[in-house]
């Protein structure tokens, strides 16, 4: 590989596309994903744009994934410290989708479950620590400009760094 891609979402953000989700579920904003970007993935990433997914897995994986069978899925064997860790950084595991992010990306890493997310959750822990992650969490509820969030990318990553983020939004 590359690179590889940090793929991060906001859970008020899917939460308020998606209400009914168990990530949802009493969802607050003194909740550690009421007020940090939650991990997603890990994607293997290469110069020519391109990525790999669903590398060494099921066939029906991909179909699953999409009609989001999740729970139906392999569940991923981790260490129980590991496990903890994930519940509070990937709260989108609550529905099981953690599943089926582990088969369309993380397959492709050939890393063990626990050396995949120990990687992820670390780096995920450093984006908490941004002043990316507070311009975000500082814009819940309201429209946060993209000119804004990729200053304060840079201010955390270096001048001319904001090229490396992509935003990938939904509206309602």
């Amino acid at each position: 590989s590359d690179h590889y891609a940090r793929l991060m979402g906001s859970i008020p953000g899917l939460c308020a596309l998606e209400a009914d989700r168990p990530e949802c579920k009493d969802l607050t904003l003194r909740r550690y994903d009421g007020q940090h970007l939650a991990f997603m993935a890990l994607e293997v990433a290469h110069e020519s744009g391109g990525s790999d997914t669903f590398c060494f897995t099921m066939p029906s994986d991909s179909e699953m994934d999409r009609s989001r069978d999740w729970c139906d899925m392999v569940e991923p064997n981790l260490g129980p410290e590991v496990a903890s860790q994930l519940k509070e950084l990937m709260p989108v595991a609550q529905s099981c989708q953690d599943r089926g992010l582990w088969a369309r990306y993380a397959s492709c890493t050939m890393y063990s479950a626990d050396d995949y997310y120990t990687r992820a959750l670390r780096l995920a822990q450093a984006v908490a620590a941004t002043r990316f992650n507070l311009k975000i969490a500082g814009a819940i509820g309201r429209t946060a400009s993209q000119q804004a969030l990729v200053a304060a990318f840079e201010e955390d990553f270096g001048e001319e760094t904001g090229n490396a983020i992509d935003f990938i939004c939904r509206k309602k």
